[in-house]
C-alpha cells in the first residue's frame, strides 16, 4: 500500500471515529471531555491529511510542521478530555510548551536541516508522552462505575506508548537518513497500523466509559427514588392506568389504607373497595389527562376496617415497560381537617 492510499484510510478512520463520538456526546448527557475528544479525532484526521502535502518544496516543507503540529495537539485534547471526563482540571502551560518545543523543533529539521528521522522521534516520543500521561490519568481518577472501560483504555494507552517509543528509537537510529523509516518500509506500514488499531480501540473505550457512567447514574437515580418511594410517610402507590392495579405499594399504604403489600399487590383499588366514592377515581384520570399531572385532589378513602380517612392525592403519569402506569402519594389529613373544622 502506498503512501497516500494508508494516509487517507487512517484520516478516514478519524472521521470516522470523530463522528461517532459527536453521535454519542448528543444521545448520552454530554459528559465533560466527550466533544475534546471528538476535536482530537478530527485534528488527527486533518494532521493526516496535511501530511498528504509533505514535500521538498516551499509548499511541501511548511505542511510538514503543520501536520505533525496538528497530529500531536489532537493528542493533547485527548488528554484534556480525559482528565475533564473525570472532573480534574487540565495545566495548559506544559501542553502548549511541548508544542511550541515541538513546532520549532520539526521547523529546525525542515527548513535549516532536512531531516526526516529527528523530525518523526520528536513525533512519536510526544505522543508516547501523551498516551501514558492518558493511561496514568485513567488509572489514577477513574471512579469504581467506570474501572472496567478504564482499566482496558489504560492497557491500550500503555501498549501505545511502548510502540510510540520503539518507533522513536527506530527513527534516532537512523538519525542521518533521509528518510529514516519512511519510504514504504514494513516499520512505516506498522506505525500507521498500530496508529489505526489503537485509535479504534481507544474510541470503543471511551464510549463504552460514557456508557457505564450513564448506566451507574440511572441506577443510582432509580435506587434513590426507590429509597424515596419506600420510605415517604405517605401512601404511595404505582398501578396500572387502564384497570388500576397496584404493581407496588410502600409502608405509608398499610398505615392509611390498613391493607398489607400481600392484600393490594395485583389488585385494584377498586377491588379493595379503597374509594368512598368509586366515581372519584375517574375525576382523578380527568385531572390526569390534560398534563399528566394531578395535584392535591380531595378524596375520603375506606380503610380495610370500614372506617374513613380524608386525604389529599396527588398523581403523575410514567411509563414501565411501554406500558402506562401512574404514581400516586396520598396524604391522611383527617386530623388537619378536624383542627380546620373546630
Amino acid at each position: 500500500m502506498d503512501v497516500s492510499t494508508t494516509v487517507i484510510l487512517v484520516a478516514l478512520v478519524n472521521v470516522t471515529l470523530a463522528l461517532a463520538l459527536l453521535i454519542q456526546s448528543r444521545f448520552s448527557v454530554r459528559p465533560p471531555g466527550m466533544r475534546l475528544w471528538a476535536a482530537g479525532q478530527t485534528l488527527m484526521a486533518a494532521g493526516l491529511i496535511i501530511s498528504a502535502f509533505r514535500g521538498t518544496s516551499l509548499a511541501g516543507k511548511i505542511a510538514i510542521p503543520l501536520w505533525q503540529t496538528t497530529t500531536i495537539a489532537g493528542f493533547v485534547l485527548l488528554y484534556v478530555g480525559i482528565l475533564r471526563f473525570f472532573g480534574r482540571k487540565e495545566h495548559w502551560a506544559p501542553l502548549i510548551a511541548l508544542l511550541a518545543v515541538l513546532t520549532v523543533w520539526s521547523s529546525f529539521f525542515t527548513f535549516v536541516v532536512f531531516l526526516v528521522p529527528p523530525r518523526g522521534a520528536a513525533v512519536y516520543v510526544c505522543a508516547a508522552s501523551l498516551v501514558v500521561a492518558c493511561a496514568r490519568a485513567l488509572r489514577r481518577y477513574a471512579e469504581p462505575a467506570v474501572r472496567a472501560s478504564a482499566r482496558y483504555l489504560t492497557w491500550v494507552f500503555t501498549a501505545l506508548g511502548v510502540i510510540y517509543l520503539v518507533l522513536a528509537v527506530v527513527q534516532a537510529a537512523r538519525w542521518d537518513s533521509p528518510q529514516g523509516m519512511f519510504a514504504n518500509s514494513p516499520i512505516y506500514t506498522t506505525a500507521y497500523v498500530a496508529t489505526v488499531v489503537g485509535t479504534v480501540l481507544w474510541v470503543v473505550g471511551l464510549i463504552s466509559m460514557v456508557n457505564e457512567r450513564l448506566q451507574a447514574s440511572v441506577a443510582a437515580q432509580a435506587k434513590n427514588m426507590t429509597r424515596i418511594f419506600e420510605t415517604s410517610p405517605d401512601c404511595a402507590i404505582i398501578s396500572r392506568l387502564s384497570d388500576g392495579m397496584m404493581v407496588n405499594v410502600n409502608e405509608g399504604f398499610t398505615r392509611v389504607t390498613g391493607y398489607s403489600r400481600t392484600d393490594a399487590i395485583g389488585r385494584s383499588s377498586l377491588d379493595l373497595g379503597l374509594w368512598l366514592t368509586p366515581s372519584d377515581r375517574n375525576r382523578l384520570i380527568e385531572h390526569l389527562q390534560p398534563t399528566g399531572e394531578c395535584e392535591n385532589l380531595p378524596i375520603v378513602l375506606r380503610r380495610k376496617d370500614g372506617s374513613t380517612v380524608e386525604c389529599v392525592l396527588s398523581a403523575s403519569t410514567l411509563e414501565v415497560d411501554g406500558t402506562p402506569h401512574m404514581i400516586s402519594l396520598t396524604r391522611d389529613v383527617t386530623e388537619q381537617r378536624a383542627l380546620e373544622a373546630q
